[in-house]
Formats: C-alpha cells, sequence, structure tokens
C-alpha cells in the first residue's frame, strides 16, 4: 500500500469551521486580529503568550492561511487550532472598471 505524501493528508482533513459547527460551537476568525489579540487567544487555549506571536508571524509575515499547516506551531496546537480558529480571506465585494480598461 502506498502511503499518500503529507500535503495529500493535510488537504484531506476537514476545515475548523465546519467541525466546530458539527460540535455546536462557532470557530473563531483569526484574520484581522492583533498580535496581542492572538497571544490572549493563545493563552486562553492553556498555551504559552509567544505562541500568540508565532500565530501572528505565520499569519502575516508568511502569509500561511492554512492552520494545519502552520510549521511555527507545534501539532498538537495546530490541530487544536483548525477545532477553535478558521482563516477565511477577504472577498471581492465589487469591482470598478476604468475608462482605459483596468480594473481594480
Amino acid at each position: 500500500m502506498v502511503r499518500p505524501k503529507r500535503h495529500d493528508r493535510l488537504r484531506q482533513r476537514p476545515e475548523g469551521e465546519k467541525i466546530a459547527q458539527n460540535r455546536g460551537y462557532r470557530a473563531m476568525e483569526l484574520f484581522g486580529r492583533s498580535s496581542e489579540e492572538l497571544r490572549a487567544f493563545c493563552q486562553s487555549l492553556g498555551e504559552p503568550g509567544y505562541r500568540g506571536a508565532q500565530l501572528y508571524h505565520a499569519l502575516y509575515a508568511k502569509r500561511n492561511v492554512h492552520l494545519v499547516t502552520m510549521s511555527n506551531l507545534p501539532t498538537a496546537l495546530r490541530e487544536r487550532l483548525s477545532l477553535v480558529g478558521k482563516t477565511t480571506l477577504p472577498s471581492v465585494k465589487r469591482k470598478y472598471a476604468s475608462t482605459d480598461g483596468t480594473v481594480r
């Protein structure tokens, strides 16, 4: 039997929001939070405060939006974050077309 590669297994995992909804609570949105807010969030999970700074760095400096692939965090914390947190990218609400053909 051929074992799937690690990135294939990560892709097969359910999203944290779906798991949270199945368990009867709402996953917390982590995007848009400050470093201090993420520090307090990690402390509320029983983790040291510096884990919030690591999470902030993974989200904003490394631009990693998948919680289970944040390699700077311990595996157990990544698993827990996928249950109680979520990262939703902003969506485009309106597009503006200029007379010269550019769209913003």
